[in-house]
């Protein structure tokens, strides 16, 4: 009797650790949650046992990803597999995917191990990192986020999403990160915070009090930057654009092509599937300040909006290339709108 009572007992506490072990896995996790344009979320749920039923759905501009079914689960391992009929006449194919959860970060890996993409459309994808929707939100910066001593100004730096992009900003200048006691006499104050970084920044272009924004873009000629990833820039345009506008603007900042430019720089946007909804162009020289777009705005969304500095009469080639490719698809009215003369900023 006593015996058969600890064989209960231990089967009992065996299943009870069983499903908090996979309690750890349900739940709404999320991918991209710091992006734009792009994302999605994996829900696990229905656990027993070792199984559990998960739904997998991602957007990339207009491409879309969608996945469901039952996964195997290993303490931190969880595998799907299955047969799919590709229909292309042949046999079926195994597609598997592998899932691995981070008990410390609270962070489950996905990873499609079957080298197709069935699930996607053209430029789909549901690889990546997905976070525990109650996880406090970590944006990247140029220390560990995910450090246990972190101070209290690190932690506001990293759940903010200017702090943390001026805080890149700044290492990328200076090659080396802001040292603690700077940090800490702003404790938790993020307008305080602000001031530093955006100060720090500023007194290495400064000319005569002001800023040389071409001089400062240069510094970060690479492909993959947008306008909205360099700060003084950024606070520039959303002080001279409308609300609206600026917002219209920034629908189309997912895809960036860095285009040749002599003395100057150049970049073409999209949205993935959206181009000729969703499309922009920026160009900047030691002169002038360029940046059209296409309106997302339904009420005139077949305007095209040109933002600049310059009192010309003749655009830039690369500006006026990309207006006379839009009008094929967009024949409203090209409406110009002025920012300050100057291309130096307090």
């Amino acid at each position: 009797m006593i015996k058969a009572f600890y064989i209960l007992f231990f089967t009992c506490a065996s299943f009870a650790a069983q499903a908090q072990e996979l309690s750890k896995w349900q739940g709404k996790w999320e991918l991209g949650r710091y992006w734009d344009g792009a994302g999605g979320s994996l829900i696990i749920s229905d656990c027993q046992k070792d199984k559990c039923h998960f739904e997998i759905g991602t957007v990339n501009g207009a491409h879309t990803c969608s996945v469901e079914g039952e996964i195997s689960i290993s303490d931190n391992q969880a595998i799907f597999e299955e047969e799919v009929d590709f229909g292309d006449g042949e046999e079926k194919r195994k597609t598997q995917i592998a899932m691995t959860l981070d008990r410390t970060k609270n962070i489950i890996t996905v990873q499609n191990k079957s080298g197709n993409n069935v699930y996607c459309g053209m430029r789909g994808f549901f690889d990546g990192e997905y976070e525990n929707e109650k996880n406090p939100y970590r944006y990247q910066t140029s220390f560990d986020c995910w450090a246990q001593d972190l101070s209290v100004a690190k932690k506001v730096i990293c759940s903010s999403k200017e702090l943390a992009s001026l805080d890149k900003e700044y290492v990328l200048l200076f090659n080396r990160q802001v040292d603690d006691k700077s940090l800490n006499k702003c404790a938790d104050d993020k307008a305080c915070l602000k001031d530093f970084y955006l100060s720090q920044i500023k007194s290495k272009f400064s000319k005569d009090g002001k800023i040389d924004m071409f001089s400062y873009v240069q510094q970060f000629k690479k492909p993959y930057f947008s306008p909205t990833d360099f700060a003084l820039l950024r606070n520039y345009l959303q002080k001279n654009m409308s609300a609206v506008d600026n917002e219209a603007w920034q629908v189309s900042l997912s895809d960036v092509y860095h285009q040749e430019c002599q003395d100057c720089f150049m970049l073409d946007f999209g949205a993935p599937g959206l181009y000729t909804e969703y499309e922009s162009v920026f160009y900047l020289d030691a002169a002038e300040m360029w940046l059209a777009f296409v309106s997302a705005n339904l009420k005139d969304s077949s305007q095209i909006i040109v933002y600049t500095n310059s009192n010309s009469q003749s655009m830039p080639k690369g500006i006026s290339e990309w207006i006379d490719g839009q009008k094929k698809y967009h024949r409203g009215k090209i409406i110009i709108k002025k920012l300050p003369t100057s291309a130096l900023i307090d």
